[in-house]
């Protein structure tokens, strides 16, 4: 195994830097570590990145004094970064070495881990308790149709009506609680036209009052994947995204006009990378195009982000609480995951959907 692929393929990201703090070597990891595409990176200087922070200030003290210094919980792009910096003092190599590794990953792991299966134990749950539901509602259906043959009062088959229909209501719901019924279709699909076609939905249902700022990383390659389960499971977190900004505090009474102000002030960003050698659940993926979708709206309260993809778990008043256990659904039948994380002014939901090499199925 020659160096450099040895370097590509260990999950500690390492960059080097030159006399003036500019990036003369990265790897992939550093790169999904720091939440910036390998473009991106190659035309950034990293004191642009750390730019009026303490590790700046590391930097610089390292190169002066010449001493290796670790900074622990550095914030660098999204996330909580242990950094070790140490000093070259060959003059024929780069000045600093920067080795970076994730802070808390074995506890990711363990979250995520406990949170699949939590979820695969409440659909089998689902599952027998809909079979339980939805067997008397076809008797009380097909007793009030026979009921409604039986009765010479059109006023009276107006009752036996809304009977059904809401017999037929409540099945819809427990259909949907339950999610997809049919394995994936998975073909070759490009991810950022499947965005795209979500963005272009969620412009129609607010009139392009919504700003959608889009970062993508143009080098993911095609995802082989059911592009109707993806699409619907990224179209329920891009609502989830625009209801909550349409649920910031306003006036009862507010017009539309107010409510296009509100829209006008909201922002969802979207931003698309890879991430090397990451773990799902107990399998660790070797690459896997991971999305992020940022709004600026109230946040989740923190006593429901435990509890946001369970079914019927909803912070909002209008909420079913069954668009984000369907999105987790629908991605779970492609090894995927998503997670969130929220404070007042900004929700992010990470999207990790692994990128194989298999043929379409």
């Amino acid at each position: 195994m020659t160096q450099a692929l040895l370097l590509e393929s260990i999950r500690t990201g390492i960059i080097t830097l030159d006399k003036s703090l500019k990036i003369s070597y990265f790897n992939t990891a550093a790169a999904a570590m720091l939440g910036v595409s390998q473009t991106k990176l190659n035309k950034h200087t990293f004191t642009a990145l750390v730019d009026g922070t303490e590790l700046y200030d590391d930097l610089m003290r390292v190169q002066t004094q010449k001493h290796p210094l670790i900074r622990r919980e550095a914030q660098i792009g999204p996330n909580h970064i242990d950094m070790t910096i140490t000093p070259l003092n060959d003059q024929d190599t780069p000045d600093l070495l920067l080795e970076l590794h994730l802070k808390n990953r074995a506890e990711r792991i363990a979250r995520e881990s406990a949170l699949l299966e939590k979820q695969e134990i409440f659909r089998i749950q689902a599952r027998g308790l809909a079979h339980e539901i939805k067997n008397p509602l076809g008797g009380i259906r097909g007793a009030a149709q026979l009921l409604e043959k039986q009765l010479s009062s059109p006023g009276m088959a107006e009752y036996t009506s809304v009977i059904i229909e809401e017999v037929d209501r409540l099945k819809t719901v427990v259909d949907t609680m339950l999610g997809p019924q049919t394995p994936p279709q998975k073909a070759l699909v490009n991810i950022h036209e499947v965005l795209e076609h979500c963005i272009l939905l969620i412009n129609t249902e607010t009139q392009e009052l919504l700003t959608i700022k889009r970062d993508y990383d143009p080098s993911i390659p095609l995802i082989n994947c059911d592009r109707n389960y993806v699409t619907q499971a990224l179209l329920n977190i891009l609502r989830n995204a625009m209801q909550a900004i349409a649920s910031l505090p306003m006036s009862t009474k507010a017009s539309s006009n107010q409510q296009k102000k509100l829209f006008l002030k909201g922002m969802i960003t979207i931003t698309s990378r890879i991430d090397h050698h990451f773990t799902i659940g107990q399998n660790c993926q070797r690459l896997v195009c991971h999305l992020i979708i940022a709004d600026n709206g109230p946040g989740i309260p923190s006593h429901l982000q435990e509890k946001i993809f369970y079914p019927m778990i909803s912070g909002k008043t209008q909420g079913s609480g069954l668009g984000l256990p369907i999105a987790q659904s629908l991605l779970s039948q492609h090894n995927g995951l998503i997670e969130c994380d929220s404070q007042p002014g900004k929700t992010q939901f990470h999207v990790y959907l692994p990128i194989t090499s298999h043929k379409p199925e």
